[in-house]
Formats: structure tokens, sequence, C-alpha cells
């Protein structure tokens, strides 16, 4: 029977947090410039769902082990994810591959995999952000906030999830690189050559007497503070380099025609936060006073709804035959502007021209700022 009442869930316990840098030193070092609006709060938040089907009962911790190795590898490819921000001059920051690593986290939760998958939507949706740990990126000091964090979580009888959480300043490295389908390959194939039974890294054998401080680490809420939604952006391939700001005022076309009735938007402006300065003019935008045309130089191009699976993460695993028993993904966006993420390249899209996008509006009523990063 489905759960009901929000009463009933359990949360999940913290049972270790450990730091997982690249197993090489990143040489040379990596950045990416943002501008300092990049400082703005939010993330991209996945959970992946998997069936026990280990021959160890305790499968979760053992694939939080094995995770734990396969993670550094994977971080050698793409170290920005396990770097820092930090300031350069006084208007431009950057991000840069100094090794300083991500956090992998590892909770329990006292609910049968099979119950959660179950419940009702919205109660569910409430729950699985338990399963995600995200700290916003700390203002005053942020060379020493994490980009990347990962969430292992051993639900009761078998099965866990493995959570994840990035800073939108690198999202789109989770996806447009395949980082997390290359990350599974490598996890495979260090689980096949190993001739251990057990990963250096098992909680259960590390962990020490005594409770966890949960007070050290209390995790930012990161449901509920916008709506998103995703669209397929299609062009023809003499427009392949479409300008950000023609995607992002297709993005609020959409936008509008989904909560427009509500007078979410109004006008806006796009701010591109990868190469600053790059600002386009304000923008006035009143859809209601001409017919809907497409932006300039936007001829021959349309828009779609698309899904989390078009961009290939139900397809993630970590051990052979053991895809995803479910798949969610949103963004947490506290902000007042609207955020507009392409993601090109992405599994097959890249080369026919497609661009994905992920759009998360906020809730309340005001003119906005399309964010696009």
């Amino acid at each position: 029977m489905a759960t009901t009442a929000a009463a009933t869930l359990p949360k999940p316990e913290l049972q270790g947090v450990q730091t997982t840098p690249p197993m090489k030193i990143t040489e040379p070092r990596r950045t990416r410039r943002v501008s300092p609006s990049g400082m703005k709060k939010g993330c991209l938040n996945l959970v992946l769902f998997y069936s026990n089907r280990a021959v160890r009962e305790d499968s979760g911790w053992v694939a939080a082990g094995w995770i734990k190795e396969s993670l550094m590898q994977a971080l050698n490819n793409q170290p920005l994810l396990a770097g820092r921000l930090r300031k350069e001059g006084s208007e431009i920051m950057e991000i840069v591959s100094n090794d300083s690593g991500g956090r992998l986290l590892e909770a329990t939760v006292a609910m049968g995999l099979e119950e959660f998958m179950e419940m009702e939507e919205e109660v569910r949706a409430a729950a699985e952000a338990e399963l995600v740990f995200w700290k916003d990126i700390d203002q005053k000091n942020p060379h020493f906030s994490p980009l990347l964090y990962v969430q292992v979580t051993n639900f009761k009888c078998g099965g866990y999830s493995v959570g994840i959480s990035c800073s939108l300043l690198l999202a789109d490295l989770l996806i447009a690189d395949n980082f997390l389908q290359k990350w599974g390959e490598i996890h495979k194939e260090m689980i096949s050559t190993s001739a251990a039974n057990l990963p250096i890294f098992y909680l259960p054998h590390m962990k020490p007497n005594g409770s966890f401080t949960l007070e050290a680490f209390s995790s930012t809420p990161t449901r509920g503070q916008a709506h998103t939604f995703i669209l397929k952006i299609t062009q023809p391939r003499d427009q392949l380099d479409h300008e950000e700001a023609q995607l992002a005022e297709l993005c609020m076309e959409e936008a509008h025609r989904r909560f427009g009735s509500e007078g979410k938007i109004s006008s806006f402006r796009v701010v591109d936060l990868k190469e600053p300065p790059a600002v386009s003019e304000v923008k006035a935008w009143r859809p209601e006073s001409e017919e809907k045309k497409p932006p300039p130089g936007g001829e021959g191009i349309t828009v779609g709804n698309a899904t989390w699976k078009d961009l290939g993460i139900d397809e993630v695993s970590f051990y052979d035959g053991n895809k995803p028993a479910g798949v969610t993904c949103w963004v947490s966006w506290q902000n007042d502007d609207v955020l507009v993420m392409p993601i090109r390249d992405c599994g097959g899209f890249g080369g026919n021209g497609d661009v994905i996008v992920v759009v998360a509006v906020p809730g309340e009523e005001k003119s906005v700022t399309a964010i696009v990063f």
C-alpha cells in the first residue's frame, strides 16, 4: 500500500563521511572561469536506485567502498569536479582543479526499497531530498566548499541508492562528457579485475564505535524552490552555434506558456556565467502582444519536451546487469532568476544538432533574469 503520511517516513542516518580526491595529481591544472554571479546557490541532484543483486546482504556498504575507489579514478578525467572556486582579481572567479576532492557520505534508512518506490509521488519527492547531500557554496570562503557530493544510502532488507549533488557551475560535466557512464564502466572494470572480496574502504570495518556527529554535517534543503522541466531544442546543422541568448529566449517562451498565467515571467535579460562578462541587453518580452515568432536567427528551430532519460541517466550502472530500478533528477534553485542550462553533445543528441536544456522557474511572481550556465 502506498505511503500517505510524511510523518511515517524515517530519515536516513548518516554513518560516515570521506573525501574523494583524484587518484593522481592533476597536471597541468585545469580552470573554468565564472562570473561573481556564479556564486548563486544551486545544484543538480540525481538519485539512482539499485536493487540488491550482489551475493552479500550488505551490498550497499560494499558498493560504497568500491565507489570511493572508482570515483577517485574517474575524477582523473574530470578533475574540475574535485576542485574549488577561487577569486581572481576583483570581478572574475574561476574553478581550479586543485584536487581537494568531493565528499562521499554513507547512510542507512529504516525502510525497504520496494516500500519507498511505492510511495505517493508528493511524499516520495520529499523523501528523495533526504537521499542527497548538498552544502551551499560559502559566500565568504568559497575555496573551502566542495562542488560534488555523493551519498550512498542502504535501505532496510536490501537495495541502496546513489545520490549525486553537483554545483550547477559544473553540472554539464556530469552529462555532456558522459562522466556518469564512464564512472560506471571504471567501477565495473575495477570489480572484475580485483582479487579482493571487500573494497579497502569498507565502512563496517572502518567505523569507530560511537555515534556520528550529525551537527558537523547539516545538508542544505534541495527541494521545493522552483518548477523544473526539460526541453529538447532541435536546430538545423548550419545553426549548431546557436547563441545562448536565443536559446534562453526559446526557453523563456516555453516557461511562460507553462506558467505565464500565474504572471511569473514578464521580462528578462541573459547572463552567461561561464565566460564573463557576456551579458545581453534587457529583453522586453510580451508574448501576448504579437504572434509567436522565433527569435532572430532562430528560423527552423523547434522546441519539444524531453525527459531525464533523454540524458542517458537511466543507463548508469555500477554492476553488470544491474541498471537503476528508478531514477530521479531535479534542480535546486533558490534564486529569483530563471535558470537556463543548455547541455550540448550529450549522448547521441550532439551529433544531430539537438540541445537538451534544463529550465528552473522561481515560484514567485517577478521580472526575472535568465541565468545561462
